[in-house]
């Protein structure tokens, strides 16, 4: 997710993690509720950015990015990038950013009961084949739809819960935005 609010790159999960090191006091963000929260550990990510529809784009590889385990997102800070000289754009379908003739865009629009969030799809590389199973959670545990939707495709609601119930998950919780 796109976030302005946000000083670095945070996620909950820590598959595709590289040159990882111990969270320092530095690496804490302030949450919704005005609470400090450290994060666990920070590193690299490599990935590919893709289209909404799966394309794959160009790769990337996210620095510093801070591991918080009971967070449920991603967060990438644009702030994090207009402080590196990107720029920032948008219209009603998309946000993005640029620099000289690079692009980075947030193309997956998620509708709120006040506006939007838009968000990107970066696919994680991954070192080992063995990596994707650590991060799977248990399938008798109830999933909610926004890690079946991170997991499973990056899908609509509908189709996270299909995939996630033909993945064999039993209990699937309910949306949360």
């Amino acid at each position: 997710i796109g976030d302005t609010g946000a000083s670095s790159d945070t996620t909950y999960s820590k598959l595709g993690f590289r040159n990882v090191r111990e969270a320092n006091n530095g690496n804490s963000i302030i949450d919704a509720s005005g609470n400090s929260v450290k994060g666990s550990i920070v590193g690299d990510i490599r990935g590919t950015v893709c289209s909404k529809d799966g394309q794959e784009v160009t790769d990337v590889v996210m620095k510093d990015v801070v591991h918080m385990p009971g967070s449920g997102y991603n967060l990438f800070s644009l702030t994090k990038r207009l402080d590196e000289g990107w720029k920032l754009g948008g219209n009603a379908n998309a946000i993005w950013l640029s620099k000289g003739d690079r692009l980075v865009k947030f193309d997956i629009k998620i509708k709120t009961p006040k506006g939007a969030i838009f968000a990107i799809y970066i696919q994680r590389k991954l070192e080992e084949q063995g990596e994707v199973a650590a991060v799977m959670p248990d399938k008798v545990k109830p999933i909610s739809v926004a890690v079946a939707h991170s997991i499973l495709g990056h899908t609509n609601e509908a189709d996270s819960r299909k995939s996630a119930k033909y993945h064999g998950f039993e209990k699937i919780g309910r949306a949360h935005v």
